[in-house]
């Protein structure tokens, strides 16, 4: 689907790029496998799926190895597993949900990264694992950037190492740096995009910005 106001195969960050161009790969991928973007569209929901209950599963299990009652551990199954709004969720094409299955694991890490007193940093893979879930969660949607900026420069008000949260200050400006100027630098030309500004309005399901260039 083409945005309003803008030239068919011109995208905008006005909503998060990396969604629309997740979207349009998957409709792509539905015109080429069976002529239709339907099929294209059905099988993101799928993995979509999946991928959420996963990100459930392991908030749950994580929530689970905390000092909380039983009670309440089956209280928050009983919520996600019950309560019709998750599911509906969970199979809706929108930026929202996208930037959940990032930002979820992502909030998780963050936590035991604080509860590790930023020490899991200085293991390879946590450090990986985090930064990949970092950009990410930043580039599906906007408001994910500022929320992740601001809680890592938080953590330079903790009672934690000097270097580590030298390290955490780095890694939120790195961050902004990468999601707000390289990508638009380096990316955008590419892609004949462009930022978005208050007169772009994008047309899409729900929330998430699905851009056909054909």
């Amino acid at each position: 689907m083409a945005a309003f106001s803008q030239v068919s195969g011109v995208i905008s960050d006005r909503h998060s790029f990396f969604d629309t161009l997740l979207y349009g790969w998957f409709s792509d991928l539905g015109r080429f496998l069976t002529g239709s973007p339907n099929f294209g569209f059905s099988l993101y929901v799928i993995i979509q799926v999946i991928l959420f209950a996963l990100c459930v599963a392991w908030l749950l299990a994580y929530i689970s190895t905390r000092a909380m009652r039983k009670r309440i551990i089956a209280l928050c199954t009983a919520f996600f597993c019950l309560f019709p709004l998750v599911p509906m969720m969970a199979m809706m094409i929108c930026k929202d949900t996208t930037h959940a299955l990032f930002f979820l694991p992502w909030a998780i890490l963050f936590v035991k990264l604080v509860d590790g007193r930023l020490e899991p940093l200085k293991n390879p893979r946590f450090l990986s694992a985090f930064i990949v879930l970092t950009i990410l969660s930043s580039l599906t949607k906007k408001m994910g950037l500022y929320i992740i900026v601001v809680s890592l420069l938080l953590l330079v008000f903790g009672h934690f190492r000097r270097k580590m949260k030298v390290l955490a200050a780095c890694l939120a400006a790195s961050t902004w740096l990468v999601v707000n100027m390289l990508i638009p630098a380096c990316l955008f030309p590419a892609l004949h995009g462009g930022t978005g500004g208050e007169g772009r309005s994008n047309c899409h399901a729900c929330t998430g910005a699905v851009q056909d260039g054909s």
